[in-house]
């Protein structure tokens, strides 16, 4: 039986950024191996977004406090907020480079991925396993 990992890739990283860590890559990097190897993990599937079209038409308010909390940011905390989001992707692509697959579709979020594996794949060829936050070191 193989084991899969399935990562909610951009809400374990949401966990650095509001936890204020500055080692980003390092730190999800290093804790992506820790994973893989204690729990013997054959593949890693990070789970990207790709909008909540359906979420928003049932309900118009999702999420938006969080973009009008950014709007309220401050030029310090867009800058650090812009630099979040590059770590993000150059995390990614670190992640793909060590042999992680990325998933993305448009109009579904990283729940609705793991939801539709879950769904999909045969339990008697895959144990999956589904991270959805890491804990950081504060």
């Amino acid at each position: 039986m193989k084991r899969l990992l399935l990562v909610d890739f951009l809400g374990t990283c949401y966990t650095h950024f509001h936890a204020k860590e500055k080692t980003l890559l390092e730190t999800y990097i290093g804790i992506m191996r820790e994973m893989i190897y204690s729990f013997k993990v054959d593949r890693v599937i990070l789970l990207r977004e790709g909008g909540s079209n359906y979420r928003n038409e049932l309900y118009p308010e999702y999420k938006s406090a969080r973009k009008a909390k950014r709007e309220k940011y401050t030029d310090a905390e867009k800058a650090e907020y812009e630099k979040f989001q590059a770590e993000v992707e150059e995390v990614a692509k670190m992640l793909v480079k060590l042999g992680c697959v990325e998933a993305k579709h448009f109009g579904a979020e990283a729940d609705d991925l793991a939801g539709y594996y879950c769904t999909v794949l045969s339990p008697e060829e895959y144990q999956i396993l589904l991270l959805v936050d890491i804990v950081t070191g504060k």
